[in-house]
């Protein structure tokens, strides 16, 4: 079948490392076409997987969560990309890039504008909440986009609690902002290995399970194969319970370092009214369905 064969090619070009899925339908009589006709499949594959999901969220009822991240690339080219995460009829967590594309800046009215059009795009009015990293233009952003989707009238108490930050970003500003306390040289791998390995006494076990607190709680929330804001705040809990116990340590170096980590932590977890309250909210929920 010449038609399935161009398809399962275009498949193999797009999802690559996955030949096999190809190779088990070719044979001698297809007739390879062209660079130019496998680019059209692709495309063509692209605009009916978008249909297929397009089809699902607006036929479906429940309300998608946003993760966006910006960064420019070595070409100096600035980029988006949108990822949509959804409850199927299964009760199975899936996640969806629906835009990846350039932007003519990081700045707050470019990354606004570029979400607005997506969800336009696509259709998607059911927004439920957006995780995006804490550089204050995000903020900016969030507020401009919540501003604009309280005429969609489909948002939740006027949006209010849309904006959700992103727990590992904010783990890696506190351990970053915590080391530069130590010495310069952390900064740098190489400087880091040497500079710990010539000072055992910092390799205390307070130390250690500090930072083994942000590596571990950074890796879950950092999954996308099952929801993790259950968790939340037990996980923001045990960051405090250490940070409190470095400040009680008798060692200058874990008690200085601990201290900064803390100010850093107080600026966006230390006030709960400051706190989006749909954290405390699945908490809640999760206890209150739990069998056990």
């Amino acid at each position: 079948d010449q038609d399935a064969c161009r398809k399962a090619l275009a498949r193999m070009v797009v999802i690559d490392e996955l030949p096999f899925k190809f190779m088990a339908m070719v044979c001698p009589r297809f007739i390879i076409p062209s660079k130019w006709t496998i680019a059209r499949d692709c495309v063509d594959l692209y605009t009916f997987e978008k249909e297929n999901l397009k089809s699902l969220l607006n036929k479906s009822s429940q309300r998608v969560c946003l993760t966006t991240d910006t960064w420019t690339s070595i070409q100096k080219i600035k980029y988006m990309c949108l990822t949509a995460h959804f409850i199927d009829k299964n009760w199975k967590l899936q996640k969806r890039i629906i835009n990846f594309c350039p932007i003519t800046s990081h700045k707050d009215e470019a990354i606004s504008l570029a979400i607005e059009n997506c969800l336009r795009d696509w259709g998607i009015d059911k927004i439920f909440t957006i995780t995006i990293d804490n550089v204050s233009s995000n903020d900016v952003a969030i507020n401009n986009f919540r501003r604009k989707m309280v005429n969609w009238d489909s948002t939740i108490l006027e949006g209010d609690h849309i904006h959700m930050r992103c727990v590992a970003h904010i783990n890696n500003l506190i351990v970053v902002d915590g080391l530069k306390d130590i010495s310069e040289s952390v900064t740098r791998v190489r400087d880091a290995v040497k500079y710990v390995k010539q000072s055992p006494a910092r390799l205390n076990k307070l130390f250690a399970s500090l930072l083994q607190v942000f590596y571990e709680i950074t890796l879950k929330v950092s999954v996308s194969l099952y929801v993790t804001s259950n968790t939340f705040a037990h996980d923001i809990s045990s960051i405090h319970t250490i940070l409190k116990e470095c400040q009680e340590s008798e060692d200058i170096d874990v008690y200085s370092m601990g201290a900064r980590m803390k100010i850093f932590f107080d600026k966006y977890w230390g006030d709960p009214d400051k706190m989006n309250k749909l954290c405390y909210i699945v908490v809640v929920g999760s206890v209150l369905t739990d069998p056990n």
